[in-house]
Protein backbone atom coordinates (compact mmCIF):
# COMPACT_ATOMS: atom_id res chain seq x y z
CA UNK A 1 0.00 0.00 0.00
CA UNK A 2 1.66 2.88 -1.07
CA UNK A 3 1.91 5.88 1.71
CA UNK A 4 1.11 8.94 -0.22
CA UNK A 5 -0.84 11.13 2.44
CA UNK A 6 0.59 13.59 4.89
CA UNK A 7 -1.93 14.84 7.81
CA UNK A 8 -1.35 18.11 9.29
CA UNK A 9 -2.08 18.94 12.45
CA UNK A 10 -1.66 23.03 13.83
CA UNK A 11 -1.99 23.09 17.13
CA UNK A 12 -1.93 25.69 19.73
CA UNK A 13 -1.62 24.99 23.55
CA UNK A 14 -4.34 22.30 23.47
CA UNK A 15 -2.68 19.52 24.57
CA UNK A 16 -5.94 17.48 25.58
CA UNK A 17 -7.65 18.42 22.75
CA UNK A 18 -4.38 16.91 20.51
CA UNK A 19 -4.57 13.74 22.13
CA UNK A 20 -8.25 13.11 20.94
CA UNK A 21 -7.39 14.69 17.47
CA UNK A 22 -4.16 11.99 17.23
CA UNK A 23 -6.58 9.24 18.51
CA UNK A 24 -8.81 9.52 15.93
CA UNK A 25 -5.50 9.70 13.12
CA UNK A 26 -4.69 6.45 14.80
CA UNK A 27 -7.81 4.79 14.20
CA UNK A 28 -8.39 5.16 10.28
CA UNK A 29 -9.24 2.73 8.35
CA UNK A 30 -6.26 4.45 5.97
CA UNK A 31 -4.06 4.50 8.29
CA UNK A 32 -1.80 2.45 5.88
CA UNK A 33 -1.84 5.29 3.73
CA UNK A 34 -0.20 7.84 6.14
CA UNK A 35 3.43 8.96 5.50
CA UNK A 36 3.43 11.51 7.86
CA UNK A 37 1.25 13.42 10.56
CA UNK A 38 3.29 17.09 10.87
CA UNK A 39 1.96 18.27 14.45
CA UNK A 40 2.52 21.87 14.48
CA UNK A 41 2.98 23.71 17.65
CA UNK A 42 2.29 27.47 17.19
CA UNK A 43 1.69 28.53 21.06
CA UNK A 44 5.32 27.42 22.59
CA UNK A 45 3.64 24.61 24.59
CA UNK A 46 5.74 22.01 24.58
CA UNK A 47 3.43 19.33 26.33
CA UNK A 48 1.90 18.92 22.66
CA UNK A 49 5.82 17.22 21.71
CA UNK A 50 5.02 14.74 24.99
CA UNK A 51 1.77 13.96 23.64
CA UNK A 52 3.27 13.41 20.43
CA UNK A 53 5.39 10.70 22.26
CA UNK A 54 2.09 9.35 23.05
CA UNK A 55 1.74 7.61 19.79
CA UNK A 56 5.12 5.87 18.63
CA UNK A 57 3.25 4.14 15.94
CA UNK A 58 2.56 7.37 14.24
CA UNK A 59 4.78 8.55 11.38
CA UNK A 60 4.76 12.22 13.44
CA UNK A 61 6.88 15.00 12.67
CA UNK A 62 7.13 17.69 15.49
CA UNK A 63 7.33 21.08 14.66
CA UNK A 64 7.87 23.70 16.84
CA UNK A 65 6.95 27.61 15.72
CA UNK A 66 9.22 29.51 17.31
CA UNK A 67 8.64 32.23 17.23
CA UNK A 68 5.20 31.51 16.50
CA UNK A 69 3.08 32.58 13.71
CA UNK A 70 -0.31 34.15 13.61
CA UNK A 71 -3.35 32.13 12.28
CA UNK A 72 -4.08 31.34 9.15
CA UNK A 73 -0.34 32.29 8.67
CA UNK A 74 0.47 29.06 10.30
CA UNK A 75 -1.94 27.17 8.69
CA UNK A 76 -0.67 28.01 5.47
CA UNK A 77 3.39 27.55 6.16
CA UNK A 78 1.84 23.99 7.29
CA UNK A 79 0.09 23.25 3.90
CA UNK A 80 3.01 23.89 1.95
CA UNK A 81 5.44 21.61 3.94
CA UNK A 82 4.26 18.35 2.66
CA UNK A 83 5.28 16.15 -0.44
CA UNK A 84 2.74 13.29 -0.71
CA UNK A 85 0.34 13.16 -2.96
CA UNK A 86 -2.74 14.19 -0.46
CA UNK A 87 -3.02 16.14 2.47
CA UNK A 88 -5.52 16.31 5.20
CA UNK A 89 -5.88 19.06 7.48
CA UNK A 90 -7.05 18.33 10.94
CA UNK A 91 -6.97 20.82 13.44
CA UNK A 92 -6.30 19.95 17.27
CA UNK A 93 -9.74 20.49 18.79
CA UNK A 94 -11.52 18.32 16.19
CA UNK A 95 -11.80 14.79 15.69
CA UNK A 96 -12.14 12.40 12.55
CA UNK A 97 -14.59 9.09 12.40
CA UNK A 98 -12.23 6.16 11.58
CA UNK A 99 -13.92 5.81 7.91
CA UNK A 100 -12.93 9.90 7.07
CA UNK A 101 -10.00 9.83 5.23
CA UNK A 102 -10.50 6.34 3.52
CA UNK A 103 -13.93 7.34 2.17
CA UNK A 104 -11.41 10.95 0.75
CA UNK A 105 -8.84 8.61 -0.76
CA UNK A 106 -11.28 6.11 -2.73
CA UNK A 107 -13.15 9.20 -4.22
CA UNK A 108 -10.13 10.83 -5.02
CA UNK A 109 -8.19 8.00 -6.37
CA UNK A 110 -11.04 7.59 -8.85
CA UNK A 111 -11.36 10.89 -9.58
CA UNK A 112 -7.85 12.33 -11.08
CA UNK A 113 -9.78 15.59 -12.10
CA UNK A 114 -10.27 16.33 -8.51
CA UNK A 115 -8.83 19.09 -6.88
CA UNK A 116 -10.68 18.76 -3.07
CA UNK A 117 -12.42 16.43 -1.59
CA UNK A 118 -14.81 17.32 1.64
CA UNK A 119 -17.19 15.49 4.12
CA UNK A 120 -20.01 16.07 5.92
CA UNK A 121 -19.47 17.82 9.46
CA UNK A 122 -20.96 17.87 12.71
CA UNK A 123 -20.66 20.64 15.40
CA UNK A 124 -20.03 18.74 18.89
CA UNK A 125 -20.05 20.07 22.17
CA UNK A 126 -17.45 17.21 23.18
CA UNK A 127 -16.86 13.60 22.35
CA UNK A 128 -20.15 12.70 23.96
CA UNK A 129 -21.96 14.22 21.32
CA UNK A 130 -24.87 15.32 23.85
CA UNK A 131 -25.40 18.18 21.81
CA UNK A 132 -24.75 18.33 18.06
CA UNK A 133 -25.52 20.03 15.16
CA UNK A 134 -25.27 19.99 11.32
CA UNK A 135 -22.76 22.31 9.24
CA UNK A 136 -24.89 24.40 7.60
CA UNK A 137 -24.78 23.35 4.11
CA UNK A 138 -26.98 25.92 2.06
CA UNK A 139 -27.61 25.33 -0.99
CA UNK A 140 -24.89 22.13 -2.18
CA UNK A 141 -27.74 20.32 -3.07
CA UNK A 142 -28.87 22.75 -6.06
CA UNK A 143 -25.35 23.14 -7.53
CA UNK A 144 -24.44 19.58 -6.94
CA UNK A 145 -25.22 16.61 -9.84
CA UNK A 146 -26.42 14.65 -6.86
CA UNK A 147 -29.15 14.81 -5.05
CA UNK A 148 -29.34 11.34 -2.29
CA UNK A 149 -27.43 12.26 0.55
CA UNK A 150 -25.62 8.82 0.39
CA UNK A 151 -24.17 9.82 -2.57
CA UNK A 152 -20.83 11.72 -3.55
CA UNK A 153 -21.63 15.46 -4.65
CA UNK A 154 -19.31 17.02 -7.22
CA UNK A 155 -19.31 20.92 -7.85
CA UNK A 156 -17.98 22.73 -11.22
CA UNK A 157 -15.42 25.47 -10.44
CA UNK A 158 -17.97 27.94 -10.99
CA UNK A 159 -20.39 27.08 -8.91
CA UNK A 160 -17.69 26.69 -5.67
CA UNK A 161 -16.55 30.08 -6.76
CA UNK A 162 -20.60 31.39 -6.05
CA UNK A 163 -20.98 29.37 -3.12
CA UNK A 164 -17.74 30.84 -1.97
CA UNK A 165 -18.35 33.98 -2.24
CA UNK A 166 -21.71 34.09 -0.05
CA UNK A 167 -20.01 31.54 2.80
CA UNK A 168 -17.45 28.89 3.85
CA UNK A 169 -19.30 26.05 2.73
CA UNK A 170 -17.13 23.28 3.99
CA UNK A 171 -14.98 23.21 7.33
CA UNK A 172 -11.27 23.30 7.38
CA UNK A 173 -11.16 19.56 8.71
CA UNK A 174 -13.01 18.18 6.52
CA UNK A 175 -10.59 18.92 3.46
CA UNK A 176 -8.58 16.36 1.65
CA UNK A 177 -6.57 18.00 -1.27
CA UNK A 178 -3.98 17.19 -3.94
CA UNK A 179 -1.26 18.13 -2.94
CA UNK A 180 0.19 20.66 -5.53
CA UNK A 181 -3.27 22.11 -5.77
CA UNK A 182 -3.22 22.86 -1.93
CA UNK A 183 0.47 24.40 -2.42
CA UNK A 184 -0.92 26.77 -4.97
CA UNK A 185 -4.13 27.70 -3.04
CA UNK A 186 -3.06 29.29 0.26
CA UNK A 187 -0.66 32.17 -0.62
CA UNK A 188 -3.96 33.92 0.65
CA UNK A 189 -3.55 32.93 3.96
CA UNK A 190 -0.35 35.36 4.72
CA UNK A 191 -2.39 37.19 7.07
CA UNK A 192 -3.62 37.50 10.18
CA UNK A 193 -7.47 37.83 9.08
CA UNK A 194 -8.36 34.48 10.95
CA UNK A 195 -11.54 34.62 10.81
CA UNK A 196 -13.70 32.78 7.40
CA UNK A 197 -10.46 32.19 5.94
CA UNK A 198 -11.76 28.59 4.83
CA UNK A 199 -14.15 29.97 1.85
CA UNK A 200 -11.36 31.60 -0.04
CA UNK A 201 -8.71 28.40 0.66
CA UNK A 202 -11.81 25.95 -0.64
CA UNK A 203 -12.18 28.89 -3.83
CA UNK A 204 -8.77 28.31 -4.81
CA UNK A 205 -8.87 25.00 -5.02
CA UNK A 206 -11.75 25.01 -7.16
CA UNK A 207 -9.81 26.77 -9.78
CA UNK A 208 -7.86 23.44 -9.82
CA UNK A 209 -10.43 20.94 -10.50
CA UNK A 210 -13.63 19.77 -9.31
CA UNK A 211 -14.56 19.45 -5.90
CA UNK A 212 -16.46 16.52 -4.23
CA UNK A 213 -19.00 16.83 -0.99
CA UNK A 214 -19.34 13.27 0.84
CA UNK A 215 -22.94 14.31 2.77
CA UNK A 216 -22.60 11.99 5.55
CA UNK A 217 -20.47 13.46 8.71
CA UNK A 218 -16.76 12.00 8.96
CA UNK A 219 -15.57 14.75 11.11
CA UNK A 220 -16.58 16.42 14.16
CA UNK A 221 -16.05 20.24 15.46
CA UNK A 222 -15.38 21.09 18.99
CA UNK A 223 -18.15 23.91 20.40
CA UNK A 224 -16.31 25.68 22.74
CA UNK A 225 -15.08 29.46 23.94
CA UNK A 226 -12.15 30.06 21.51
CA UNK A 227 -14.24 29.14 18.43
CA UNK A 228 -17.14 31.61 18.70
CA UNK A 229 -17.37 35.05 19.27
CA UNK A 230 -18.15 35.09 22.86
CA UNK A 231 -17.45 38.97 23.65
CA UNK A 232 -17.39 41.88 21.75
CA UNK A 233 -13.46 42.46 20.70
CA UNK A 234 -13.71 39.07 19.00
CA UNK A 235 -16.88 39.50 17.24
CA UNK A 236 -15.38 42.98 15.51
CA UNK A 237 -12.65 40.62 14.60
CA UNK A 238 -14.88 38.62 12.39
CA UNK A 239 -17.18 40.86 10.98
CA UNK A 240 -13.86 42.81 9.86
CA UNK A 241 -12.29 39.21 8.62
CA UNK A 242 -15.54 38.34 6.85
CA UNK A 243 -15.72 41.60 4.83
CA UNK A 244 -11.69 40.68 3.84
CA UNK A 245 -12.17 37.40 2.57
CA UNK A 246 -15.47 37.94 0.72
CA UNK A 247 -14.58 40.23 -1.07
CA UNK A 248 -11.38 38.51 -1.59
CA UNK A 249 -13.48 35.30 -2.70
CA UNK A 250 -15.21 37.55 -5.17
CA UNK A 251 -11.81 38.67 -6.79
CA UNK A 252 -11.05 35.12 -7.61
CA UNK A 253 -13.63 34.57 -9.02
CA UNK A 254 -13.75 38.04 -11.49
CA UNK A 255 -10.21 36.94 -12.29
CA UNK A 256 -11.48 33.25 -13.25
CA UNK A 257 -14.63 35.36 -15.60
CA UNK A 258 -17.06 34.19 -13.42
CA UNK A 259 -19.53 36.64 -12.70
CA UNK A 260 -21.26 35.28 -9.11
CA UNK A 261 -23.42 37.73 -8.78
CA UNK A 262 -24.88 37.05 -11.87
CA UNK A 263 -25.20 33.08 -11.05
CA UNK A 264 -27.36 34.09 -8.13
CA UNK A 265 -29.45 36.75 -9.59
CA UNK A 266 -30.36 33.78 -12.10
CA UNK A 267 -30.75 31.23 -9.68
CA UNK A 268 -33.15 33.16 -7.38
CA UNK A 269 -36.12 31.80 -8.83
CA UNK A 270 -35.05 28.28 -9.04
CA UNK A 271 -35.06 27.89 -5.31
CA UNK A 272 -37.09 26.39 -2.99
CA UNK A 273 -38.99 28.57 -0.16
CA UNK A 274 -37.00 26.48 2.25
CA UNK A 275 -33.16 27.19 0.44
CA UNK A 276 -34.37 30.51 0.03
CA UNK A 277 -34.71 30.99 3.32
CA UNK A 278 -31.42 29.52 3.92
CA UNK A 279 -29.95 31.58 1.33
CA UNK A 280 -31.45 35.09 2.75
CA UNK A 281 -30.13 34.16 6.43
CA UNK A 282 -26.50 33.07 4.93
CA UNK A 283 -26.71 36.67 2.89
CA UNK A 284 -27.59 38.69 6.37
CA UNK A 285 -24.65 37.18 8.30
CA UNK A 286 -22.40 38.92 5.87
CA UNK A 287 -23.77 41.98 4.12
CA UNK A 288 -25.48 44.49 5.50
CA UNK A 289 -29.22 45.68 3.89
CA UNK A 290 -27.04 48.10 2.40
CA UNK A 291 -25.00 46.36 1.01
CA UNK A 292 -27.25 43.62 -0.47
CA UNK A 293 -29.31 46.54 -2.11
CA UNK A 294 -25.78 48.05 -3.66
CA UNK A 295 -25.31 44.32 -5.13
CA UNK A 296 -29.86 44.18 -6.43
CA UNK A 297 -30.09 41.79 -3.97
CA UNK A 298 -33.02 43.46 -2.47
CA UNK A 299 -34.58 40.11 -1.75
CA UNK A 300 -32.68 38.89 0.94
CA UNK A 301 -32.83 42.47 2.59
CA UNK A 302 -34.36 41.46 6.40
CA UNK A 303 -37.05 42.84 7.65
CA UNK A 304 -37.91 45.46 10.72
CA UNK A 305 -38.38 42.00 13.33
CA UNK A 306 -35.31 40.50 11.57
CA UNK A 307 -33.13 43.45 12.19
CA UNK A 308 -34.69 43.44 15.67
CA UNK A 309 -33.22 39.46 16.51
CA UNK A 310 -29.98 41.33 14.77
CA UNK A 311 -29.69 43.95 17.57
CA UNK A 312 -30.85 41.32 20.36
CA UNK A 313 -28.16 38.87 19.31
CA UNK A 314 -24.63 40.09 19.88
CA UNK A 315 -25.92 40.48 23.43
CA UNK A 316 -27.10 37.40 23.57
CA UNK A 317 -23.78 35.48 22.13
CA UNK A 318 -22.30 36.30 25.22
CA UNK A 319 -23.91 33.81 26.59
CA UNK A 320 -24.39 31.28 24.36
CA UNK A 321 -22.93 29.80 20.87
CA UNK A 322 -24.21 30.97 17.72
CA UNK A 323 -25.15 27.75 15.77
CA UNK A 324 -27.48 27.53 19.15
CA UNK A 325 -28.59 31.12 18.85
CA UNK A 326 -29.29 30.55 15.46
CA UNK A 327 -31.56 27.45 16.27
CA UNK A 328 -33.24 29.70 18.83
CA UNK A 329 -34.14 32.65 17.12
CA UNK A 330 -34.29 31.98 13.77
Amino acid sequence: MEQDLTVIIPTAARPDYLRKALQTVAEQLAIGRIAEVRVSENLEDRRSEEVCAEFPKLPINYIFRDPPLGHPRHLGRLAKEPNTTYTALLNDDDWWAPGHLLTALRALDASPETSAWYSGTIWANDESLDYVQNHRYVCLEHFSNTKSYLDTWSFSTTSMLALCWMYAPFHWSSMVARTDALVKSVDDLETENAWNADRVMAARLALFGTTLFFPVPQVFVRLHDDNWASNPEKRAQMENADKVWRDKARIIAEEAGVDVLKIWKENIEKFSEKELKLIKHTFQRHYSNEELKKLNLSEFVDSNSERLKKKIKPFAQAWCPPIVLDKLIS
